[in-house]
C-alpha cells in the first residue's frame, strides 16, 4: 500500500539506507564495548575500595580494643580485686612500686595476647 502511495524505492536509496543502518550498528557495538570496559574498570575500583574498607575496619577495631584494654588496665590498677569475693575495693598505694594483684597481671597478659592475634 505504501509503495503505491509513495512509489518504490530505488536500489540506490535502499543501499544508502542499508549503509546508514550498518554504520549505526557499528557505532552501537563500539558504544557497548566502551561501556563494558568502563563497567569492568568500575568493578575493579569497587573491589579495591572494598578491600581498603576492610583493612580500615580491622585497624579501627584494633585501635578501639587497645584503647578499651588500656582503660580496663588503668581501672584495675586504681582498684584492687578480691579474688575470694569477686568484689572491687578502692585502694591507695602506700609506695610507688607496689605489686599488682595476680588477677590484674593475668588480665593484662590475656588482653595483650588477644590484641596480638588481631590482624
Amino acid at each position: 500500500m505504501t509503495s503505491k502511495l509513495f512509489g518504490q524505492e530505488t536500489p540506490e536509496q535502499r543501499e544508502a539506507k542499508l549503509k546508514v543502518l550498518e554504520e549505526q550498528i557499528t557505532e552501537g557495538e563500539e558504544f557497548v564495548k566502551s561501556k563494558t570496559l568502563e563497567c569492568e574498570e568500575y568493578v575493579q575500583n569497587a573491589w579495591i575500595d572494598i578491600e581498603r574498607f576492610k583493612e580500615q575496619k580491622n585497624q579501627d577495631l584494633k585501635e578501639a580494643l587497645i584503647s578499651y584494654a588500656v582503660m580496663q588496665i588503668s581501672m584495675c590498677k586504681k582498684a584492687s580485686c578480691n579474688p575470694d569475693t569477686g568484689t572491687m575495693s578502692r585502694h591507695y598505694p602506700d609506695s610507688v612500686g607496689q605489686q599488682h594483684s595476680p588477677r590484674l597481671r593475668c588480665a593484662t597478659r590475656e588482653l595483650t595476647e588477644q590484641l596480638t592475634v588481631l590482624p
